[in-house]
């Protein structure tokens, strides 16, 4: 088998995937070919796969949590299927990927790189927020939250009024030109239509709460600041040992209005956030 080179363009960010093996170039090329390019990629993140030699714990199933650890220069992020370690301005990275089943080799490429992502983001003043995704009149609307708190019911009714998703779990964000921007990416369920690559401003992070009478209410800062923090992918090690995730913060809280959205699950939302002063 010989190696390959696979440019990818996620809406304006660029990544260079050097060293895949045959079956893993021609699975990223079926499963991302509205993000892979043969030419015209400026890489903003460069990525060497390579083997290891672990053997995964055999399993049909993708199996543990991803594991984060901080190095001085560095950052380390593990799964059972292969480990990644990226550099702190987040440019570079090596992926070793374990030994095993062929399919879940690739989807540990895939989870691995979503981290990289988003570490590569949160250097720019972005990330990827644990958050559902919508695009109301062209502009992304966010609401950001952990599991169990309505992003995927709240991405559903969405999708029944006819309302493009971007994703019920995961976006990425960056910050360009003083503007926070949510990106298309192939990081996301299957479970909604893709609208593809594309960059959409934020018009409102949200903040949700389960209500019988949908409401919108003001945030304060505080609360803002501690829900997205808690909600930016990737960024644990950053915290303690290094500090571009506070900066990335800051960056993300500044860059689109914030409101308390109370939802229920249907589409009455949909008009309220159209109310949100547009920056």
């Amino acid at each position: 088998m010989t190696a390959e080179t696979v440019d990818v363009d996620i809406s304006g960010l660029g990544l260079r995937f050097e060293g895949l093996m045959n079956e893993l170039a021609s699975e990223l090329r079926r499963r991302w070919t509205e993000y892979v390019r043969d030419a015209g990629v400026s890489p903003t993140l460069r990525i060497r796969v390579e083997d290891d030699d672990r053997s995964m714990t055999p399993s049909r199933f993708m199996s543990g949590a991803l594991h984060i650890e901080a190095l001085p220069d560095a950052v380390r992020f593990r799964r059972d299927e292969g480990e990644l370690v990226q550099d702190v301005p987040g440019v570079r990275a090596v992926v070793r990927l374990s030994q095993g089943d062929t399919g879940r080799r690739f989807w540990g490429l895939v989870n691995l790189t979503l981290a990289a992502a988003g570490w590569r983001l949160i250097s720019r003043g972005g990330g990827a927020l644990h958050a559902a995704g919508v695009l109301v009149g062209e502009r992304a609307y966010l609401l950001v939250g952990p599991s169990g708190c309505g992003k995927t019911t709240w991405a559903r009714t969405a999708a029944e009024a006819g309302i493009p998703v971007l994703s019920d779990d995961c976006v990425l964000v960056d910050f360009s030109d003083g503007r926070l921007v949510a990106l298309g990416s192939p990081f996301r369920s299957s479970d909604f239509p893709a609208p593809g690559p594309g960059r959409w401003p934020v018009a409102a992070l949200l903040l949700p709460r389960h209500a019988e009478v949908p409401a919108l209410a003001p945030v304060n800062r505080l609360m803002l600041e501690a829900r997205v923090s808690a909600n930016l992918l990737f960024s644990t090690p950053a915290w303690a040992t290094h500090t571009i995730a506070a900066a990335a913060v800051a960056a993300i809280t500044a860059g689109a209005p914030a409101r308390l959205l109370d939802f229920r699950p249907d589409a009455s939302w949909i008009d309220l956030v159209a109310t949100i002063p547009v920056r």
